[in-house]
């Protein structure tokens, strides 16, 4: 029996990312909710830290693997089709690395802060490249230095990582929208 739909991948992405988030706070004893909401990456034991690097290759990995297929089977499903690339193998592999990233997210910055960490690298990116190839460098390298930053705030100033690493990508983002204002009217 075939599942159907047409909703975007995005809606059924959002369906995925608050299915996700309800499981992990019911599957959460309750004295480590609000750690499991807010996130804390001080208390990830050394293994926890391989286990995360890990996965997170593996992840960039095969995103970089697929992203030819990604990119066609969002800009034109028809034309994918037409060159036989199977449309729900590739909504599937990339249902399955979100919701993977979802999870390794959970652990950095907590359940709530989660779909931030995911949207503002990629809402920056967007202000600022040109092409697909500059909006996936510049993407992650907006998480990579919102991340180091973040951490560096996060020790010398002892405050709660979840917060401090949106904040820091919010500021990479207006700072994005700045940038954006600058190149328009040049």
């Amino acid at each position: 029996m075939e599942i159907t739909s047409n909703l975007a991948l995005e809606s059924i992405t959002g369906v995925v990312f608050s299915l996700s988030l309800a499981i992990g706070s019911l599957i959460t004893p309750e004295h480590e909710l609000l750690e499991a909401m807010l996130g804390n990456i001080l208390a990830l034991q050394q293994y926890e830290y391989l286990i995360l690097l890990l996965l997170s290759l593996i992840i960039t990995s095969l995103l970089l693997l697929f992203s030819r297929q990604f990119i066609l089977l969002s800009l034109s499903p028809e034309l994918a089709q037409s060159i036989k690339i199977k449309k729900e193998i590739y909504e599937l592999v990339y249902l399955l690395l979100f919701a993977l990233t979802i999870a390794l997210g959970i652990r950095f910055i907590g359940a709530l802060l989660m779909g931030a960490l995911i949207i503002i690298p990629a809402a920056t990116a967007k202000n600022i490249s040109r092409d697909i190839r500059s909006f996936f460098m510049t993407s992650s390298l907006v998480g990579v230095l919102s991340a180091l930053i973040s951490m560096y705030i996060v020790l010398v100033y002892k405050q709660s990582p979840g917060p401090i690493f949106i904040i820091t990508g919010s500021l990479f983002f207006f700072l994005s929208l700045f940038w954006q204002r600058v190149r328009q009217k040049a």
